[in-house]
């Protein structure tokens, strides 16, 4: 099951996910048609994902790891976002 999540919503969607799922293993992937799909981090705990929109910017921040293996990952100006589950 695929949802797409509307712009005005993401604010409210990461934090309430980041609530849900935090500490869960995440598999962080690119998916690019230009340089194809890459894994940027694999079996990683999650400690947040939060939105900001700053006049015409938008940004994603995805923050995974614990201790020495942290990771944080931006997003700059999302196309769209989706929720893919089972």
């Amino acid at each position: 099951m695929t949802l797409n999540i509307p712009k005005e919503k993401w604010a409210q969607f990461f934090s309430d996910l980041s609530k849900r799922r935090f500490g869960w293993t995440t598999r962080i992937e690119v998916m690019n048609d230009e340089i194809g799909d890459q894994v940027l981090s694999e079996n990683l705990p999650l400690t947040g994902i939060t939105f900001e929109q700053t006049g015409d910017e938008a940004t994603i921040e995805i923050a995974v790891g614990e201790n020495m293996t942290h990771q944080s990952h931006t997003i700059v100006n999302p196309g769209k976002v989706a929720f893919f589950g089972k």
